[in-house]
């Protein structure tokens, strides 16, 4: 077998499998009819922790669990040690390198760390991203047994062994990344519904009997109540755990990009389009499509929905195939969607198909009780996030105020707040003010408290441009991005933006 043939084959098995350690057991079965081999492992340099931590092994026999890892003597600079060795590829015998120049302490503690005993060891230093270096490591139980052929055979593997290397160290950080979400998307369904009140357990045991089911959900509730980590819930609790989780924000995307969004188009499909785009339900096959502010779809896109909700199939803008895929679709939107069902702005059919299991998800001012527990929690957890030392402490009478205020923006709102609050007033008296204001005189009579509150009665238009104009001088006039009247209001930008426009608030 020529070369070419050897290094394709290799190449072939060791991209063969995500799993580096799956793909090691195919390379080391093809490869030890061309290099003697008892164990094979591949080692990664971690300069930041001075070790060299083992990143797969295998075995003749098959899988190899080892953890090894070797400390690397810190007075040892190891990539100067390399350079040293003048090779990209090592023989080393009975603790001994080939071509190694007169050891230092520090080099000679690093070997007998290796605790290499009767055996050969035939290592490639492989080069990765990013400056990254790793060790492809054969090993013989038999001394004296590799000769300057098999380096070769070596030095020919190390571009896709490299590229093998890369992508499993990405991998390995995203599936830790994905863990750590997933944790914190777990817990988070507790902060979000923190309460002893009827509501708070009636949606939690909704979430728990729909979560282990296929069912499509919809979930409605204003912003700032947590539709989006009730999605998420169901997702992590569901029989698509393991696959994808998609977010759409159906209001943030451009009417006439919306429907190549979701299905994908074919190249050339129209103007611009320079390249196949998988749209998002096909990037959630196998998973969970969570469709945030449904209300907000346009028409011609909601009968496309619709059919891919009664046959599961779908074709790419531009394209002929029928794609068939396995999707759990969750929806959500803070508008009454039967009302727009009526106005003729949503589709009645696609309504009864979204509707299968509903959630409705009750804002802070209907379970004032809870707010008392939220405030205290979240206070606790803000505190500890921005490394106070103390906990400030909320008096009743002004707690008393934190529960009769109606909180528009819900647990969103209030996790804002809180720490803008402590941020301003961690080591002095919490006051609140830039939601409370000044308040009234609480020893004027009824009949005055109830002058005063005819006086200031207004439409509904007025009361929501006055929260905004409060939210915007709470976050000096900034609207977008982080601690932007948007976030902090629970909404979209443009969603936000077109609600000024309605009130002529923005030209």
């Amino acid at each position: 077998m020529n070369n070419v043939d050897f290094v394709n084959n290799v190449n072939m098995r060791i991209c063969s499998n995500l799993d580096i350690n799956l793909a090691l057991v195919e390379v080391v079965d093809y490869m030890k009819d061309f290099i003697p081999i008892d164990e094979v492992y591949i080692d990664v340099l971690n300069e930041k922790h001075h070790e060299i931590k083992r990143l797969a092994s295998a075995t003749i026999h098959g899988e190899k669990c080892d953890k090894h890892s070797i400390l690397i003597p810190e007075q040892l600079n190891f990539r100067e040690f390399l350079k040293k060795l003048g090779e990209d590829v090592w023989v080393m015998e009975a603790n001994s390198l080939d071509n190694i120049p007169e050891a230092d302490s520090a080099t000679s503690e690093f070997l007998s760390r290796l605790k290499l005993a009767c055996s050969s060891d035939l290592i490639l230093k492989l080069e990765l991203t990013d400056g990254i270096l790793a060790f492809l490591i054969f090993r013989s139980y038999k001394e004296k047994i590799y000769t300057d052929k098999h380096k070769e055979l070596l030095r020919s593997i190390s571009v896709p062994f490299s590229l093998a290397v890369s992508n499993a160290l990405v991998h390995l950080k995203l599936q830790s990344k994905y863990r750590r979400l997933s944790n914190e998307i777990t817990g988070s369904i507790n902060n979000e519904f923190i309460g002893q009140s009827a509501s708070v357990k009636k949606v939690l045991d909704q979430i728990s009997q729909v979560s282990v089911l296929n069912s499509t959900v919809l979930i409605h509730g204003e912003t700032g109540v947590g539709k989006e980590i009730v999605a998420n819930y169901i997702h992590t609790n569901s029989n698509y755990k393991n696959g994808p989780f998609i977010k759409v924000n159906c209001g943030s995307i451009p009417e006439s990009l919306i429907d190549s969004e979701l299905f994908g188009h074919e190249k050339g499909a129209f103007t611009g389009a320079n390249s196949l785009q998988v749209g998002k339900l096909e990037r959630a096959n196998k998973g969970t499509l969570f469709l945030d502010e449904i209300g907000e779809l346009p028409i011609v896109v909601q009968a496309r929905l619709l059919r891919f909700l009664q046959f599961k199939e779908l074709e790419r803008l531009g394209g002929k195939k029928t794609i068939n895929l396995d999707v759990r679709i969750v929806t959500a939107t803070n508008r009454n969607l039967e009302n727009m069902v009526k106005k003729g702005h949503f589709r009645e059919d696609l309504w009864y198909r979204l509707c299968v299991f509903p959630i409705e998800i009750p804002p802070l001012k209907e379970r004032r009780e809870d707010i008392p527990l939220l405030v205290e929690y979240l206070i606790s957890t803000k505190a500890r996030k921005l490394g106070l030392k103390k906990c400030p402490l909320v008096p009743s009478s002004l707690m008393n105020k934190l529960q009769n205020y109606d909180w528009p923006g819900n647990v969103r709102e209030m996790e804002n707040v809180i720490e803008r609050e402590l941020i301003l007033n961690h080591d002095k008296k919490l006051l609140f003010n830039c939601i409370l204001g000044s308040q009234p005189n609480e020893n004027v009579n009824d009949a005055t408290n109830e002058d005063k509150f005819t006086d200031i009665i207004h439409d509904l238009d007025t009361v929501i441009k006055n929260h905004i104009n409060k939210v915007l001088k709470y976050t000096s006039g900034k609207i977008s991005g982080a601690g932007g009247a948007a976030e902090v209001l629970g909404v979209h930008t443009n969603t936000l933006r077109n609600k000024m426009i309605k009130l002529d608030m923005l030209k």
